[in-house]
């Protein structure tokens, strides 16, 4: 009866995990997978599979329990077979992301069920005719089993993809599918990590929202122009490229925008001056980072193409200028800098990477 009891708790608190861990925290990583293979997918989907999945990995515990029926502190270890499966589930995502053979992928998950056969099979035979285990305090009994699952719970976190950026990424292009672009630039706005393919994503949520050269700095860059649009450097993990590319042929403010920007991320000042002449003939209303770029343009040339002069804004830039004078540590300045103007194309044109 007590051992009853040990296998019920054990059961539920294996269960919960499982389906809170696949349909709360690894949804939008799975989503990820069912687009990638051109299947549908939806809240209803992801929940069905969620429960269809903690189904399958209970029978498999059960299974392998009546092959190998370990009791008393060792029941624990039944679920084993079962968060490995549940693990390499976990890492499907990167897997795609990452390109890794499917012989790595598989390989380790392989051998480390293996090797829990072979220790199970040892731990039972030194159980059989041992009938101690009856005696064993029923607390005690039921705490060693749980703090056992707890631990193979956090292997399954552990081996999980936890790289931030890559997590931004599956939410802003779950996001992004769903027409949520405001909601999107939201994910990981007070970051600091980025790469090539959450640029990408973010630039092209703010042309669709059409402030991208309002707030392109407000977040952080990296890359070169070549970093804006699907290529090499940059990739999608379900959104598809067409409707990004359809979008840049019908509007043809997001194409100037594109292009401005571009040249800012690039920190090609003189083309960007000439552009921008180009698409801002009487240079009023400009963006934000435009007019701070062409400002710090008009300091940096001493015969500038285009004359751009903001009261407000030169004030701002002398005390810009004077907070970099202040520190002459190269750390501290930026650090400095970066509390104040870090939102500003002045300090990505200086002290980004």
């Amino acid at each position: 009866m007590r051992f009853s009891v040990v296998r019920a708790v054990c059961t539920i608190v294996f269960a919960i995990f499982c389906w809170l861990w696949l349909y709360a925290f690894q949804a939008d990583a799975l989503a990820v997978v069912l687009q990638v293979r051109g299947l549908e997918c939806n809240s209803g989907i992801l929940l069905m599979g969620a429960l269809l999945t903690t189904v399958c990995l209970l029978v498999l515990q059960f299974l392998v329990w009546l092959l190998i029926p370990l009791r008393g502190y060792f029941y624990a270890f039944t679920f084993v077979p079962s968060s490995i499966l549940l693990a390499m589930l976990s890492r499907t995502p990167l897997f795609i992301d990452e390109g890794t053979s499917m012989l790595r992928f598989f390989l380790v998950p392989v051998l480390l069920i293996a090797l829990y056969l072979f220790a199970a099979l040892i731990i039972r035979g030194g159980q059989i005719g041992s009938q101690h285990t009856v005696h064993i305090l029923f607390l005690r009994l039921t705490w060693v089993n749980v703090l056992i699952l707890l631990f193979q719970m956090a292997c399954v976190a552990a081996s999980c993809n936890t790289n931030a950026v890559y997590l931004y990424r599956v939410r802003i292009e779950q996001l992004m599918l769903k027409g949520q672009f405001d909601k999107a630039l939201l994910i990981g706005d007070r970051s600091l990590e980025t790469d090539g393919s959450l640029t990408m994503l973010r630039v092209y949520a703010l042309a669709r929202q059409g402030v991208l050269g309002e707030q392109l700095f407000h977040y952080p860059v990296i890359g070169s122009s070549e970093s804006m649009l699907p290529s090499g450097g940059a990739q999608l993990l379900c959104y598809p490229a067409d409707s990004l590319y359809q979008y840049l042929r019908s509007s043809s403010s997001a194409q100037a925008d594109y292009l401005l920007c571009g040249l800012l991320i690039d920190r090609d000042l003189d083309k960007f001056a000439r552009q921008l002449k180009h698409f801002y003939p009487d240079m009023i209303n400009l963006p934000r980072h435009y007019r701070e770029a062409i400002t710090l343009y008009n300091h940096l040339r001493s015969q500038p193409v285009v004359e751009f002069h903001d009261p407000v804004l030169e004030e701002d830039f002398r005390n810009y200028q004077e907070l970099k004078r202040k520190y002459p540590l190269v750390t501290e300045r930026r650090y400095r800098l970066l509390k104040v103007y870090g939102h500003s194309y002045w300090f990505y044109y200086e002290c980004s990477k």
